[in-house]
């Protein structure tokens, strides 16, 4: 039992340690702006996108999130379905699920992303689709 509290202690301080040198970045208010981010999902999206410069657009940022489609068609490739690329990041990936996840268990009926769910959730779409 020692050792799990002393885990649990280290995991604490590494979660303060985290938010401590988010804060001091510029971005740090403009992460925690946005909806479902908080003193953990926030560090970790700044984290992983590292120097938001570096991508070339909101595409490549999607890219990067692993969320993109994948081509539809290529050549004599014709897809026979569309998935998610999931060539990216996948611990981004997974902080952006919480995030949406949080949004639509404590957040507003008119937040963008709680109408798309509704709007798929009309057309017969799953939570997890």
């Amino acid at each position: 039992m020692d050792a799990l509290n002393a885990v649990y202690d280290v995991l604490y301080q590494q979660r303060g340690e985290m938010l401590r040198l988010a804060k001091l970045l510029p971005e740090f208010d403009i992460v925690m702006g946005m909806a479902g981010a908080g003193n953990i999902t926030a560090p970790k999206i700044m984290g992983e996108i590292g120097d938001v410069r570096r991508f070339t657009g909101n595409s490549a940022l999607v890219a990067f999130a692993g969320v993109d489609a994948s081509p539809y068609q290529s050549g004599i490739f014709e897809s026979k379905s569309w998935r998610v690329s999931k060539r990216g990041s996948p611990l981004f990936r997974r902080t952006l699920f919480q995030m949406c996840s949080t949004i639509l268990q404590h957040g507003n009926v008119n937040d963008p992303v709680s109408l798309f769910m509704d709007k798929k959730r009309s057309e017969g779409k799953l939570f997890y689709v």
